[in-house]
């Protein structure tokens, strides 16, 4: 990614222009592997920072990088934020995991999930990624505290009902509970 930018350092280009090859050349090799793996954070900032470099071409920089994250009505560029990029392309699973086919690669998703009930109706606890006890993948860990930081964050998903299962706030030695045999006979909300 590195090297093909800094072919264009060089060049004259709008901060516009390097906004778009930031998006074009900088990410599009990495956007793949980042929708199926997890991407360390020290990555994540690591990619943010090349891209910024490129932008203001090594030096400082001269507008807050929140800023640019914004739309251009809003004193941004539209700059691409690959945090949020990654989170978005993880997200796109839960769609994906949570349509009605009945796929054979979502049979260790469905393992895992078992475990908590389901993947649909642990979505709909009060979960902490934390307290779940689980040898669950970091993948399916990341998912679900992305979920959580979105559901938390718009709102779009109310609580109803006091979900009794996975949830936070019943614990017992520091882990939420989820016993099998009541959720089987309908002991769900409190």
């Amino acid at each position: 990614m590195k090297t093909k930018l800094n072919l264009w350092l060089s060049r004259d280009v709008t901060i516009y222009g390097k906004s778009l090859l930031a998006k074009a050349l900088g990410i599009s090799q990495l956007v793949h592997a980042a929708s199926m793996l997890t991407v360390p954070e020290s990555g994540v900032k690591n990619v943010q920072e090349n891209l910024f470099a490129f932008l203001w071409k090594n030096r400082k920089d001269k507008i807050k990088r929140v800023v640019m994250y914004q739309s251009v009505k809003n004193g941004g560029i539209i700059f691409v934020n690959f945090c949020t990029v990654v989170k978005a392309l993880h997200l796109a699973w839960i769609g994906r995991l949570l349509s009605t086919s009945d796929d054979k690669w979502k049979a260790i998703l469905n393992y895992y999930f078992r475990k908590h009930g389901n993947l649909l109706f642990l979505l709909k606890c009060n979960y902490d990624v934390k307290l779940l006890r689980t040898d669950l993948p970091l993948f399916y860990r990341e998912l679900l505290q992305y979920f959580r930081d979105l559901k938390n964050a718009t709102n779009i998903f109310p609580n109803g009902d006091f979900i009794l299962w996975n949830n936070k706030s019943i614990t017992i030695n520091n882990a939420s509970l989820f016993w099998k045999s009541w959720f089987e006979r309908g002991v769900v909300t409190v």
